[in-house]
This record gives C-alpha cells, structure tokens and sequence, in this order.
C-alpha cells in the first residue's frame, strides 16, 4: 500500500471530488474521514468507502452522488487513486 502522506492526500482529494461534484463536504468532514479510514484497512476499498459514506455524506439524496463520484475516484481506469492502490507482488528466493 501507499505510504501515510500519499493515502492522505488521496483522501483530501476524494473530498475536493465530492465538493466538485456538488456535496457540501468541509475541511473538517474531512479530517474526520481522514481519522475513520486511519482505524480501518486502507487497502480494502470497502474500509474506505464505509468510512466517507458515514462521515462525508449528510443526507439520503446525496448517496448516488457519493457512489458516482467514489467509482470515478477510486475505482475507473484513469482514477486519480489507481496508481496508489496497486498492488506490487515482489518475492526473495531463500
């Protein structure tokens, strides 16, 4: 997995995404996002869409935005998290 400083910046960008997209989502919905997904596996996309789904998102009418704009972000072939989210299997013989 990435390291601390790039996961974080990942996650302000998710959150300057959603702003983009029309939610009203804070420096401080932010930082508490930044402290749910901290306590969970930043590398299991579900860890980490739980945790902005329960902390960026204020009303019912602004899941499909969030699902749209978390697919875009984290899961499409250009998404800007693509690069820090792969996987690099490497081995040693013994």
């Amino acid at each position: 997995m990435a390291d601390e400083p790039a996961f974080a910046g990942l996650l302000v960008g998710f959150g300057r995404a959603l702003r983009t997209a029309g939610l009203s989502v804070g420096t401080g919905d932010v930082v508490t996002y930044s402290a749910a997904a901290a306590l969970l596996d930043p590398a299991d996309l579900v860890d980490v869409y739980w945790a902005g789904r329960s902390t960026l998102v204020r009303a019912k009418d602004d899941i499909p935005v969030y699902d749209t704009t978390f697919r875009a972000y984290f899961l499409a072939e250009d998404a800007p998290a693509r690069s820090l989210l792969d996987l690099t299997v490497t081995s040693t013989p013994e």
